[in-house]
This record gives structure tokens, C-alpha cells and sequence, in this order.
């Protein structure tokens, strides 16, 4: 049996760094205000590029980041930062400075402009708050087999594959305490509709590829993050292709600036 549902409530961790206190207040005051929070949230403020590297022994969540600081300015910052934790929505803020080269190199979200009235930061919001609960939703598949019930999550799937009175599912080596591989009795058929909205596709008629885990596609061989190696069929080339450029393009891409 297979089911699509959401994980356990998380706490969400929100970092605002820049060397002005009052811009800092007000970023909070507008989160809190507009923000429709689902989950606990936690605060974490600071004046400079510094102290946020320093602190960064925490998982945040979203980093609101000031370009133009003293000491580390927030593009050097934000470089630092990245190699600690990668996955934060970072929101680049500042007064006059635009973007760089560099500043996109970092990965952000989103660029903003501050203003007397704020208008910039309060439009965006709600597009940022909704980004990062998206990509700290736990989506899980619940799994039937040998007679027990296993739940992994659908991001550390590698890819599923046809077997005999069944379907095997591969899983990236992750924190949780289950086996890398699971054999369930439902088909790849009837496990596709449900899982295709969050980046699967067919690489092969026998096998369906999780496109989070490809990391080289060239000519008919896919690589996997895990050293995995997967044939792609000449039939199912032309759609994969097409498929995970619009994956990349949806989850990577910059995002517009403001």
C-alpha cells in the first residue's frame, strides 16, 4: 500500500542579518504580520556578516541578508554561509547596490530593494514564506512490504524499478534506520500518477528516476548522486530530456528579482 501524505510539523528557524537594528525589527514585524506561519517559528537576529557565520551551527530555514554591512559585506557573507548550509532561502536586501554576477552565484531567492514605505519587502513575503514551506514540506510514501508498513520520504527515493510481483524502491543513504531498498507488491504502474508531480519520470519502461538525485545526463546514461548508473531507453529519451529541463528550470533557475 502506498500513500501520499505531509510529515510532522516542523519548527522553522528565521535568520535576519543586517547592521541597521531597525530594518532588522521591521523585517520581523512584517513576517509576523503577514505571514500565515502553519508551524512554530524562531527568530534569530544579527549585525553583521560575522555573527551569522558564526552562528551558523543552526539550520535556518530562510536567511534575510544585507548586502552592504561593515566587515564582511552580505556577497562574501552569503558565500561562506552556503558552504555550511545550502539549502536556506537566502533573501538578499539592500539600499541602492543591484545585482551581481557574484550575488547570483549564491543561489538567492529573491533581491530586494528597501524602501521608506517597505512596499518591496511587503509584497514579497508572501511568495517567500510560501517557498520555504515548500521546500521543508515532508512529503512520505508509506510502503507495504514483508507484511509491515515502512514510511520514507519521497526526496531520498534514487528511483523505482520494475521487479517480479512488484516494484523495488531505491533509497539515497539518509539519517533514517531502514534498509536502502524496498520491495513492495504495487506496480510501477499504479505508483507513477502519485509520485510524478514531484519530479519523477520514466527513464525506461522497467524504471522511473527521481530527477533531485541526477546529477549528468549524456547520451543514454544517466549518473546518480549515489554513483548509481541507469541506461535511458531510446524511447523514453526525448521526454526525460524535456521533463527534467523543466525541473531545473522550476527548482534552480534564479528567481525574478525585485
Amino acid at each position: 500500500y502506498i500513500s501520499i501524505m505531509l510529515g510532522e510539523m516542523i519548527m522553522y528557524k528565521i535568520a535576519i542579518c543586517d547592521d541597521h537594528e531597525h530594518y532588522i525589527k521591521i523585517v520581523k514585524k512584517l513576517l509576523i504580520k503577514q505571514a500565515n506561519f502553519p508551524d512554530d517559528v524562531i527568530f534569530y537576529e544579527f549585525s553583521s556578516g560575522e555573527k551569522l557565520l558564526e552562528s551558523m551551527r543552526e539550520d535556518y530555514n530562510l536567511i534575510f541578508l544585507d548586502i552592504q554591512m561593515s566587515g564582511i559585506d552580505g556577497n562574501e557573507t552569503a558565500k561562506l554561509l552556503r558552504q555550511q548550509n545550502s539549502q536556506a532561502i537566502l533573501v538578499f536586501c539592500t539600499g541602492t547596490q543591484q545585482p551581481t554576477t557574484e550575488s547570483f552565484k549564491v543561489h538567492p531567492y529573491r533581491y530586494i530593494l528597501k524602501d521608506a514605505t517597505h512596499s518591496n519587502l511587503k509584497s514579497e513575503l508572501p511568495d517567500i514564506i510560501d517557498e520555504m514551506v515548500r521546500k521543508n514540506e515532508r512529503i512520505v510514501l508509506d510502503l507495504m512490504f514483508d507484511g509491515r508498513i515502512t514510511r520514507v520520504e519521497i526526496k531520498d527515493i534514487l528511483y523505482i524499478m520494475v521487479e517480479k510481483y512488484g516494484s523495488r524502491v531505491f533509497l539515497a543513504q539518509s539519517s533514517q534506520e531502514i534498509e536502502t531498498s524496498l520491495k513492495t507488491k504495487e506496480h510501477i504502474r499504479s505508483i507513477y500518477p502519485k509520485i510524478a508531480q514531484y519530479g519523477f519520470s520514466y527513464a525506461h519502461n522497467s524504471f522511473l528516476v527521481n530527477f533531485k538525485h541526477v546529477v549528468n545526463l549524456e547520451k543514454n546514461l544517466l549518473l546518480l548522486d549515489d554513483g548509481t548508473i541507469l541506461n535511458i531507453s531510446k524511447s523514453k529519451k526525448k521526454n526525460f530530456e524535456k521533463e527534467f529541463i523543466s525541473y531545473l528550470k522550476l527548482n534552480f533557475a534564479n528567481k525574478r528579482s525585485s
